[in-house]
């Protein structure tokens, strides 16, 4: 049976995080359950895509690393649970009144006429609670799995079209080493450019 990409990408990222960064790879959660899921798929009342399903399946987050060993950029690879909790609380937050200021709403690939979105799947956040979005509810330029930056209620940039190339990323950025000198040494943890 052949190497999904998604496999693929984790087992590049874990031997990359083994020879750089080995407090972040022993971070990395063991497997979600699929009941675990599936159950918050009952509890977004969509599907989250294969891929994510994929990535969940190999890790289900990292655990213990409250920002220091954090996967990308201080970002922190959040849980099923965690993502629960995430989705929960943005739900509760813009509660009746979810309208964005209409000057900023300009993105032909994501619903920027909004704070959040029902189909944003929140899945790594910061410290300063920006996180990384995957976005199942896309305008008509974007794309279903999309995943974008997300920070203090403001949809940021589109930084790939599904979450397969998103992981294919930062796989690729950490075998490359094209990383935040400066970032790495004060912080210990993956730091560099989305894009070029």
């Amino acid at each position: 049976m052949p190497t999904s990409k998604i496999v693929a990408a984790w087992e590049a990222i874990e031997l990359e995080l083994r020879a750089q960064f080995p407090a972040v790879l022993e971070s990395l959660a063991p497997p979600a359950r699929a009941t675990e899921i599936d159950q918050i798929e009952e509890v977004f009342h969509v599907p989250l895509p294969q891929d994510f399903r994929e990535s969940l399946l190999r890790h289900n987050g990292q655990r213990g690393s409250h920002w220091t060993r954090a996967l990308v950029n201080g970002a922190d690879l959040l849980g099923v649970e965690e993502i629960g909790k995430y989705w929960q609380m943005w739900a509760l937050v813009v509660g009746d009144s979810n309208e964005a200021d209409s000057s900023s709403d300009v993105s032909e690939e994501i619903a920027t006429d909004v704070i959040w979105h029902p189909k944003w799947i929140p899945f790594a956040v910061t410290g300063s609670n920006m996180s990384y979005v995957i976005d199942l509810a896309p305008r008509s330029k974007g794309s279903v799995g999309q995943v974008f930056t997300h920070a203090s209620g403001s949809p940021g940039e589109v930084l790939a079209r599904s979450y397969t190339e998103w992981l294919e990323g930062l796989a690729s950025k950490l075998v490359g080493k094209s990383y935040n000198d400066e970032a790495v040494k004060s912080f210990g943890t993956p730091y560099f450019r989305w894009r070029p």
